[in-house]
């Protein structure tokens, strides 16, 4: 069951990266490693920034919901190699709860692997 699993989260980190890299960091850099743990809704991600010497690592956890046919994501904790993202993430989006509606084809993804 583990090995399923993990075959899963490699899938969906990969599906991930490419999402994210392709909608949200044209221009902005590229996620260069993104690790996912659906068992303990978590990821650890490294991100190449332009004009950035060393890349930042994140360490998040996340929550699901499906509110009617939309599917959401939001962020639980937050954790970064640079204090300043850190406590921005934690201000502006952990705490205030903010959720960002899942695309279909990623929302399916979701549903299909369980998390």
């Amino acid at each position: 069951m583990r090995l399923m699993r993990d075959l899963k989260d490699r899938a969906l980190g990969l599906a991930a990266r490419r999402w994210l890299n392709s909608r949200y960091l044209q221009g902005i850099g590229t996620i260069t490693a993104f690790t996912v743990d659906s068992t303990r809704r978590h990821v650890d991600a490294e991100i190449a920034l332009r004009g950035e010497q060393e890349p930042v690592r994140v360490s998040l956890a996340y929550a699901i919901a499906t509110r009617g046919r939309q599917t959401e994501v939001s962020l639980t904790s937050f954790e970064s190699s640079r204090a300043w993202l850190t406590e921005a993430a934690l201000r502006l989006v952990v705490k205030p709860g903010l959720t960002v509606p899942l695309p279909r084809t990623v929302a399916d993804l979701v549903k299909r692997a369980g998390l």
